[in-house]
C-alpha cells in the first residue's frame, strides 16, 4: 500500500509508482488543481508524495514535486539531500 492512497500494487516497480503518480494527478484534478502527483522513491519504498495544489492554496509553490519533497522531510526522511535528481537534471 502506497501513501495514503489505499490501493493496493502487486510489486513496487517503476511502472508502480508511476500508476501511482497518476492516481495523485486525478486527486489534484478533483480538487481543480493541474493534474500533477509526484512521489519520491528510496529503493522500492516512497518516502514522500505530493499532488499540485497551487491554484486551491493560491500557494505559488505548492507544485506536487516540491510537497513531495517537504512531506519526505516531514516524515523525518533523512535520504532528502540538495543533489539534483536525475529526473530534474534538465531545469538546472
Amino acid at each position: 500500500m502506497f501513501g495514503g492512497s489505499g490501493k493496493n500494487y502487486r510489486t513496487n516497480t517503476p511502472k508502480d509508482f508511476i500508476r501511482y503518480c497518476l492516481d495523485l494527478g486525478k486527486l489534484a484534478l478533483e480538487n481543480v488543481d493541474p493534474p500533477v502527483g509526484d512521489v519520491l522513491v528510496h529503493g522500492d519504498e516512497i518516502i514522500g508524495e505530493g499532488i499540485e495544489s497551487s491554484k486551491t492554496t493560491g500557494d505559488n509553490t505548492n507544485h506536487a514535486e516540491i510537497l513531495a519533497v517537504r512531506n519526505a522531510i516531514a516524515n523525518g526522511n533523512k535520504n532528502c539531500h540538495n543533489r539534483p535528481c536525475i529526473v530534474h537534471m534538465s531545469h538546472v
